[in-house]
């Protein structure tokens, strides 16, 4: 289009001095004309050559026909700008000088007598001061112009690029979350299901026994374990339920327990297991849990996991003490049993987890800048001792 305008106004100011008019400068404006108007249209497919071609061409116009010939108009200047938005450094700078060569190239012809005419129409006898003093002001201009031209597409190449990083990095960021939050849904699946099922095989186990003996007692341990198969369905549905709600986030917060004091919840947890046979000791010292749910729930979690481990792995467990010690910032949990684990020393063959439970624990110490250490015992039992350190500024997702 800016082409085509060129051409029209050209043509209109040689239409107004048809005594100049010769076919073949007509036909060379045409031309050209046309040639700028395809450049300015595939500008972005190769804005470089495009800019080298219109370059030779207004060249080779201004010395064929004059230098009041140019037919570029403002093409030169949208290519200079394409080149400044989407090319490196180097080409820019390759462009600018082009250009500013070119300019100087296509002024040069006022210092001809022959043209003087067509600078003053009024006064022909312009000295060469004059013309000097011109091609001076007229090489100002350009220069700035098109040092402006590339400033101003250079700004427009950093924004550009500034927005595509912050995309490119909102992006990430809801990667990461996503992948956070499927790495906790998954986290909190394995302690649900791997607590409530361990219980209800044991229990279901113990029941088969007992029928025999105590049908009485084999009716108690039935009733517990359909309750615990409840609440492990109802655990799975709620936390299975947050992949349908948009704020899945603030709906994952897993009950850890019925209590409103998270030391009577841990209290609570560990008699739970009295069920199975285990003689589960909970002793706590020191200063109250801090109320945060997140914490209180990364602890019940931990001793859940601890003692499922034990009543799964632990061969002729029978006592397990579980130790809260709470002295701020610090925040200690020791779980020992006396069984010793399948698989003698090794804390996890491959033939009875994939790890995720202990990976799990860590990840939740982690997040309060704590450790999670298991090991075998003296006396040829488990141990599991917890740290986290509390902060008010650790809040959050745990």
């Amino acid at each position: 289009m800016l082409g085509l305008l060129t051409l029209v106004l050209y043509s209109e100011n040689v239409m107004q001095r048809p005594e100049a008019v010769i076919w073949w400068q007509a036909a060379a404006i045409v031309v050209g004309g046309l040639f700028f108007s395809v450049a300015i249209y595939y500008r972005k497919l190769f804005p470089m050559s495009w800019l080298v071609l219109g370059i030779v061409c207004d060249v080779a116009t201004v010395w064929w026909l004059g230098p009041s010939s140019s037919i570029a108009g403002f093409t030169l200047w949208v290519m200079l700008y394409t080149v400044a938005v989407n090319r490196q450094t180097r080409t820019v700078a390759t462009a600018y000088i082009l250009l500013a060569i070119y300019s100087v190239i296509v002024s040069l012809p006022i210092m001809d007598p022959q043209w003087r005419n067509q600078i003053s129409a009024t006064d022909s006898n312009v000295s060469q001061l004059d013309l000097w003093i011109i091609l001076s002001m007229r090489l100002t201009l350009l220069l700035v112009t098109h040092l402006t031209i590339v400033v101003t597409g250079r700004s427009v190449r950093r924004n550009r690029i500034f927005e595509q990083e912050i995309l490119r990095h909102f992006e990430q960021t809801q990667t990461l979350a996503a992948t956070e939050e499927r790495n906790r849904i998954a986290r909190e699946m394995h302690d649900v299901v791997a607590h409530s099922l361990t219980v209800m095989i044991t229990l279901s186990d113990g029941a088969r026994l007992v029928g025999q003996k105590n049908p009485e007692r084999a009716g108690e341990v039935l009733q517990e374990l359909s309750s615990t198969g409840r609440k492990a369905l109802a655990d799975m549905r709620r936390t299975l339920g947050v992949l349908r709600e948009e704020n899945s986030a603030a709906s994952l917060t897993p009950a850890e327990g019925t209590a409103e004091d998270a030391v009577e919840n841990l209290r609570e947890l560990a008699e739970s297991f009295s069920s199975t046979g285990l003689n589960v000791d909970f002793t706590h010292e020191g200063a109250a849990v801090p109320e945060d749910n997140n914490l209180r729930l990364s602890l019940y979690r931990i001793v859940q996991e601890s003692l499922t481990n034990a009543l799964r792995y632990g061969q002729d467990a029978q006592n397990i003490t579980v130790r809260l010690s709470v002295a701020l910032p610090d925040i200690f949990i020791t779980i020992v049993n006396d069984g010793s684990m399948v698989g003698g020393s090794s804390p996890l063959p491959p033939s009875i987890g994939t790890g995720k439970g202990i990976t799990g624990m860590r990840e939740r110490a982690a997040f309060y800048n704590g450790t999670v250490n298991v090991g075998p015992n003296d006396v040829g039992g488990w141990t599991v001792r917890a740290h986290l350190k509390w902060d008010d500024g650790t809040k959050g997702e745990a």
